[in-house]
């Protein structure tokens, strides 16, 4: 499970064995609004991403980990992060 608040919502779904030091990246396609495209512009462009992550542990028991972190984007296809402040919500995934 994939936010970014307040309106963005998707549900992927990967099965593979996921080693410690691995990546996987994903690409998540926002519509912007005037007033985030203003921001943007303005160097003042700020998302949070929230990510809930299911899967099996080494006794079949399905867990959920949610995580997050702020992006501060800028016109210089510049994202600099910073951890996530406030509450995860552990959404359930489906």
């Amino acid at each position: 499970m994939v936010r970014v608040p307040p309106d963005h919502r998707d549900n992927m779904r990967f099965h593979q064995f996921l080693a410690r030091d691995d990546v996987y990246p994903i690409t998540i396609i926002l519509s912007l609004n005037a007033e985030r495209i203003d921001a943007y512009g303005k160097y003042a462009l700020v998302l949070q991403l929230i990510v809930t992550l299911g899967y099996t542990d080494a006794f079949e028991k399905l867990r959920r980990q949610p995580f997050g972190v702020t992006c501060y984007c800028s016109p210089l296809n510049i994202c600099n992060l910073s951890p996530f402040e406030g509450t995860l919500r552990d959404d359930r995934i489906e």
